[in-house]
Parts: structure tokens; C-alpha cells; sequence
């Protein structure tokens, strides 16, 4: 007997809507259908205003059904229809029971229909094109809407298919938790984040200027600029030498890598190259910053792209979020009017995963002190008792590289390559860390060995992830690399998503979720009560998850008239301000930017 044999009604839902960025969608139709008795409802948006709860049961006996359902809760918050009770995502389970698959047309609608061998829907791409610009006749309202009802009947087909891998009861109920945070993705869009639109369009129309400014000031340090203001790789090479920094290299171990993921990673144990790094971000890079997706209200809204990743985590634009590109542009984040931001993220969320999930009581220990990355050179012998950050700061981050790089199965030659060392030295740094967490590495290699036999790896809350079989040494290392990454990283997104489910249940104020932290915004009177309860919920959620153990939440609040700051990009931030100064007060400097093309709200389908 199937788990959803015993649900009394099914409601698969789909709406038809249009989205140019930044904008909440505006909704051109809905089609449903209740599974059993095949009760349906096709309704135009005139019709659907008129209507307050919608047209069908979302009752506690009920589970409303979608593909990509954020997308239809997005269309019900902005109906103002009340959240169902049960939500079903079929996109999200597909995606479960092959994680870790590539499949020939994607894990959207299509994709799915065609693992399944179900036929495909025609016309999609057209009927897109309607349902941005808005039907101009009765036959393309009537066509559209007749679309709308293909996908939710292609819904109806699949369920049985793409969740017959639930077996039990227990497995409903996760699904139905996955399900829950479709409501939270769409009142986290529905809010949006809010930008200072003065100086977001006062520096944007100005970049040329500020490139050329920053770029000769930046020479000034790195000498990597010809006097053309092309990038100089031989002039690169010789400031990495000049300054010891250990740069990953090519094939040919000659050329220093150039891609994002490499300097990302390169930073965070080379912070001298951080400024030159916010400047290839900024202005050579592909994270231009005039690409936020802004909506007319001054809202950064976007898709968040929930279990874009396979360990479950969100995968917003990289262009279009504002978190998404270099830290500096962050401070284009501005609350409103008598409004507060705050900023709560789980204190080394990571490391406290593992520790609590492999049980290690030195882990967990040193956890709960002050400074983790301290704590473990201090246990292992690497620095004094009384080591302080300020005192100790090598030190510090060479711990800090071994115990993040571990996670996900770093060698002795890449932490070797990080931190400027001989493998020798770092070889020490690794045996310190397995002779002190003896406990986690067994539990991190038992991971691994029980993917070699079963093929899968789960959360506690049952997301998966598929070991497949590779062609190539490079792509085997890389996939045991990511199982042991897995519980870390996956556990994280269970905790990000629980703590915004909890939130969305009771309406507290969430703009965005970044990674391991949300940013919430209430009135400068109710903050206090509002970020109490968030951090109540954060930590609830890292109990729920970690079997009892609480990860320390922290804050960082952005005050009424002021501009959020990231600390790693504020000595960007201030140079450009010094450059362009603050926007003017008349409206005729700050006209708006051209209207961007609009993107239909689908694109999971």
C-alpha cells in the first residue's frame, strides 16, 4: 500500500503568470484538479479576484501539487489566498530520487515527463510568450488556459510515478516538509530585499569612470595593469612570487587559473588580493552590478532557486541577487524608511554540523568556545593556551584551512597549495587535526564507505544524493570529495530551510536567506521582538536537525537611514564612494535605468 493511498484528495495547481525581473508576478490564469473525483477548475484572473479562499479545498486533509510549486504559492500570496495546509512539490522529489543523475532534458517539467515516457508539452516556449505579454484575444486567452490545464493533467500522470519511491508514512511527511518550504521561498520573493535606488543608479551609470579610478589606484599596489588598462599576466606572476602567495595553476603548471571559483577560494587564505579581486569581480568579470533584478517598488527580487543544488541548497543568480556579487555591492542594501535589517547567521555553521553528526565530544567542545580555528590549534598543539586571534593570526588560518578543507576531502598538496607551506608541513597540520578528532574521521570515513556499498548518502531528513559510476579518475576524485562535503553542506540547507518554514508559519519578516543566514526587516520598534524570535527559530531548527545541538546564532543590524556593510567589502565600498561622492538630492540625476526584458516566472518548466 502507498503512503498516498491515504490522503483523502490531491489538487494538482498551475498557474499562468508574467514576471519581468525584480517584479512580483502578475497572474494571467489558473488551471486545477483534484486527482480522485477529477474535479476541474479553469479560471481567468477577473474570475480569480473574485475569489477569496480559492476555488478548491486546502484543508488539512488535502495536499495541493505542483512542478516548481513556489512558483504557484508566489500566484496565491499575491491573490492573497490563504497557504494550504500540505504542500506536494514534484519537482523537488524528481530531483530527490535521481540527485546525483544528469538527465538528458533537466529536472524541470519536461524533463520529468520525458524520464517517465510521458509525452512532452508542445508549444511551451509560445504559449510563454502569451502569458508575458498578456493574451490580445479571446483565442489566446482560451489557448493559454488550455495550456495551464496540460501541465496540471501532466502533474496528475506523475504523481504516482515520481513518488512511488516514498514507502512509508514517515516518507510522506518529509516529502510534505520539503513541500512546506515552497510557501517560505514565495514570501521571501513576495518581500525582496530593499536597495538604495539612488545610489544603486547614481554608481551603475557611472562604472566607466569609477573603473578607471579604481583600476589606477589598484596599479598602484598590484602593478597588473598595462597603461592601455589590459590585465598584465606576466605582471601578475611576478607580485604572486613577490609576495609568496601560492596561486593554483594550469595543467601546464605555468598560467595562474582565472576563474571565479579560484578566487573565491584564493582569498580567503590571501587577503591581499582581495581588493584586486572585487575589481575583476566589478568591472572585468561577468557579475556586473548593474544586473540586479529590481522591481519598480526599489525590491531585489528573484528566483532562489530552492534545491537548485545538489546538496539541496538555493542557487539564486549570481547577477541578479544581491548577495550574489561582489561583497562590496552589498551596501546597496538600504531597510526602508523606519525600518531595521538584521542580519542572523549560524556561527561556523559547518563545523558544528559535523561535529554534532559524528558525535565527536572534542569537536563539539571546542565548538562552544569562543573561536573554533583557536580551539583546535590550541588542542593540537600548534599554538599556546593563551593564543589570541590578534597575537596568533597565521596560526588561525592555517587551522581554519585544514578544518574546512577536511570537510570535503582536501589533500595535504591542495592545503599545501592554500597557505603557501611545504606538503610536509601541511601533512603535520592533517595528522593534528585526525590525532585530535579521531571520532569525526571515522564517522567521515564510514560516510564514505557506506556510499561504496549502498550508492546513496541521506540527510536526517532523507535528501539524497546518487553516487554515479564515473569515466575518469578526475570525475571520481571530485565525487568523493562531494560525499564527504555532503552532510555538511546538506545538513546546512535542512537547517536554512526549517529555520525560514518555522518563520513563514508565523509571518515573521524574512528578505532573503544567504547560505547559512537570512536577513529579516521590521519596523525599528518591532525589530527587537522580531529578531529575538528568528534567532528562537534558527536555533530550533539546528536542534532539529543536529539531535539536540544548538549552533550559535549571531547578529549584524543595519539601522534606520543606514546601508548594510560586509565587512570583507567595505574597503571597496568607501573607495568608490570616494570617488563618486553621495547621489544628489534632485530626481533629475536619478532618473531610471532602461526598463530591462521581462522574464516569464516558469523557468523550471
Amino acid at each position: 500500500m502507498s503512503p498516498l493511498d491515504a490522503v483523502r484528495e490531491f489538487v494538482s495547481v498551475d498557474f499562468e503568470f508574467s514576471s519581468p525581473s525584480g517584479h512580483r508576478p502578475t497572474v494571467r490564469c489558473l488551471a486545477a484538479r483534484e486527482h480522485r473525483s477529477g474535479r476541474r477548475h479553469l479560471l481567468s484572473y477577473d474570475e480569480l479576484l473574485r475569489m477569496k479562499p480559492p476555488p478548491f479545498d486546502i484543508g488539512p486533509r488535502t495536499v495541493v501539487v505542483g512542478y516548481f510549486l513556489s512558483a504557484e504559492m508566489s500566484c496565491f500570496q499575491q491573490l492573497e489566498w490563504p497557504r494550504p495546509a500540505n504542500m506536494l512539490d514534484l519537482f523537488v522529489e524528481f530531483r530527490n530520487q535521481l540527485n546525483g543523475h544528469t538527465l538528458p532534458l533537466g529536472f524541470g517539467l519536461q524533463g520529468c515527463l520525458n524520464y517517465f515516457g510521458e509525452p512532452l508539452i508542445e508549444e511551451k516556449e509560445h504559449w510563454r510568450d502569451v502569458a508575458i505579454r498578456g493574451p490580445e484575444t479571446a483565442d489566446e486567452w482560451q489557448g493559454l488556459m488550455n495550456y495551464c490545464m496540460q501541465d496540471v493533467d501532466a502533474c496528475v500522470g506523475l504523481l504516482p510515478k515520481v513518488c512511488a519511491y516514498l514507502k512509508t508514512h514517515d516518507d510522506l511527511l518529509r516529502a510534505l516538509l520539503r513541500g512546506r518550504y515552497a510557501w517560505a521561498v514565495a514570501d521571501m520573493q513576495h518581500r525582496g530585499v530593499p536597495i538604495d535606488m539612488p545610489l544603486y543608479n547614481w554608481v551603475t551609470r557611472r562604472l566607466a569612470e569609477i573603473g578607471a579610478d579604481v583600476r589606477n589606484g589598484i596599479n598602484a599596489k598590484y602593478g597588473v595593469f598595462r597603461a592601455d588598462g589590459s590585465f598584465s599576466m606576466a605582471n601578475f606572476r611576478r607580485y604572486l612570487i613577490q609576495e609568496n602567495i601560492a596561486f593554483p595553476l594550469d595543467v601546464d603548471g605555468d598560467t595562474p587559473l582565472m576563474d571565479e571559483e579560484t578566487w573565491s577560494d584564493v582569498v580567503k587564505y590571501a587577503p591581499q588580493l582581495r581588493e584586486l579581486h572585487q575589481y575583476r569581480q566589478t568591472f572585468e568579470g561577468t557579475k556586473n552590478i548593474g544586473r540586479l533584478a529590481i522591481g519598480p517598488d526599489g525590491r531585489n527580487r528573484v528566483l532562489l532557486g530552492q534545491f537548485g543544488a545538489r546538496t539541496g541548497r538555493n542557487t539564486p543568480s549570481t547577477t541578479e541577487f544581491a548577495f550574489g556579487p561582489s561583497k562590496w555591492t552589498r551596501s546597496f542594501i538600504r531597510p526602508a524608511p523606519g525600518m531595521q535589517l538584521d542580519y542572523l547567521d549560524w556561527r561556523s555553521q559547518e563545523i558544528a554540523i559535523v561535529a554534532a553528526l559524528s558525535g565527536d565530544e572534542a569537536m563539539m567542545d571546542d565548538y562552544r568556545r569562543s573561536d573554533f580555528y583557536l580551539a583546535f590549534a590550541i588542542r593540537a598543539g600548534l599554538a599556546p593556551s593563551d593564543a589570541t586571534k590578534e597575537k596568533h593570526r597565521d596560526i588561525r588560518a592555517a587551522a581554519k584551512v585544514v578544518c574546512l578543507g577536511v570537510m570535503f576531502g582536501q589533500s595535504a598538496y591542495g592545503m599545501a597549495a592554500k597557505l603557501g607551506i611545504s606538503t610536509t608541513e601541511a601533512e603535520k597540520l592533517l595528522r593534528a587535526h585526525k590525532r585530535v578528532y579521531h571520532r569525526f574521521w571515522a564517522w567521515s570515513d564510514a560516510a564514505v564507505d557506506h556510499v561504496s556499498v549502498r550508492g546513496v548518502i541521506r540527510t536526517c531528513f532523507d535528501w539524497r544524493l546518487h553516487r554515479i559510476a564515473s569515466v575518469d579518475e578526475a570525475s571520481t576524485k571530485k565525487q568523493w570529495r562531494s560525499v564527504r562535503n555532503f552532510p555538511s553542506q546538506a545538513h546546512g540547507a535542512e537547517m536554512l530551510r526549517l529555520a525560514c518554514t518555522y518563520a513563514a508559519d508565523e509571518g515573521l519578516p524574512i528578505v532573503a536567506p544567504i547560505h547559512d543566514a537570512v536577513l529579516i526587516e521590521a519596523s525599528v520598534e518591532a525589530m527587537p521582538v522580531v529578531s529575538a524570535r528568528m534567532e528562537a527559530l534558527m536555533r530550533k531548527a539546528s536542534r532539529d536537525v543536529l539531535r539536540g545541538f544548538e549552533v550559535d546564532v549571531e547578529h549584524t543590524v543595519t539601522g534606520d537611514g543606514e546601508r548594510y556593510v560586509d565587512e570583507d567589502g567595505k574597503e571597496f565600498f568607501d573607495r568608490i564612494m570616494g570617488i563618486v561622492g553621495e547621489p544628489p538630492d534632485h530626481p533629475a540625476a536619478l532618473d531610471q535605468l532602461p526598463p530591462r526584458a521581462p522574464l516569464v516566472g516558469r523557468d523550471m518548466q
